[in-house]
């Protein structure tokens, strides 16, 4: 079953938010700044489409960790 774009999107998003209340949290326990700690989101089997969903939700940083073919 495959989700749609939009409801995708709702799921990215409260992840997202989630994510942002988790750092903003640990930080503050630990003494530092949310603005010190770097999110990167892993887009190893992501499509171009959920890449672009989460760069329009705010994330800047991405990594991938592919195998390179020789």
């Amino acid at each position: 079953c495959k989700r749609s774009s939009k409801g995708l999107m709702s799921e990215l998003y409260q992840n997202y938010r989630a994510l942002e209340d988790s750092i903003k949290k640990r930080a503050s326990q630990c003494g530092r700044s949310p603005q010190d700690i770097t999110l990167v989101a892993v887009s190893k089997y992501a499509s171009v489409e959920q890449i672009k969903m989460a760069y329009d939700l705010g994330i800047r940083n991405f990594a991938e960790s592919r195998l390179q073919q020789a």
